[in-house]
């Protein structure tokens, strides 16, 4: 087996089992509608461990994104991670994507059904920055999701655990996300829900026209 792909696999498991990274992911949003709330914990970035183990998740690696400021994503269709390359996933800065993704993959695993992508996307930024002030105790300035994200993500690691984030709470960081590129709408129904062929999951509530997306 590819010496990369080994070593890839290895330093995403011991991230999501390593207290030092997923202790602090005690939390749960709020969606405010008639979809699915969000209860991120521990114990679920050790489920996404296990499911690697068991090869229920897998992964790959790519030298570039389309969009240049895209580092990883989880395909919640195929049920795969897609790292850059060039990653260096042993260091924290490359353990916080693990960790963004991995929030994903979590989601995925539960099966809540369809629920909103903002609320997803802001679980993953919110998981992030946890990571990084918890590790770190400083923001970064890396643009305005991660921003919003790491203003919101302190509140969970002063009030740590099981801090409960309302929709209304967070409106500016779904508003970051709504106005980014990277997760703007378009006409291909596998960018606007997500799906999945392995677990019972997950398809997107879309806020903006208040119906589900079928």
């Amino acid at each position: 087996m590819d010496p990369q792909y080994v070593a890839f696999q290895q330093a995403i498991i011991d991230t999501l089992r390593n207290p030092r990274y997923i202790d602090v992911l005690n939390f749960q949003l709020l969606s405010g509608n008639s979809s699915p709330d969000i209860h991120i914990y521990p114990n679920a970035y050790r489920g996404v461990a296990a499911a690697i183990e068991q090869g229920r998740i897998n992964f790959d690696y790519v030298d570039a994104f389309d969009d240049p400021d895209q580092l990883a994503a989880y395909d919640t269709v195929t049920n795969q991670f897609v790292f850059l390359r060039s990653s260096v996933l042993n260091m924290d800065i490359g353990r916080s994507a693990v960790i963004h993704e991995a929030t994903h993959a979590a989601i995925d695993r539960a099966g809540i059904g369809i629920h909103s992508r903002y609320l997803d996307e802001s679980a993953a930024y919110i998981a992030e920055a946890a990571v990084i002030l918890h590790l770190e105790g400083r923001r970064r300035n890396t643009g305005r999701i991660r921003a919003e994200a790491q203003r919101q993500a302190r509140q969970l690691v002063i009030r740590h655990p099981r801090f409960q984030f309302t929709h209304d709470q967070l409106i500016p960081l779904i508003r970051a996300i709504e106005g980014n590129s990277l997760y703007a709408p378009t006409d291909d129904p596998v960018s606007r829900i997500y799906l999945s062929d392995t677990f019972d999951s997950n398809r997107w509530w879309d806020e903006k026209l208040g119906r589900r997306q079928q």
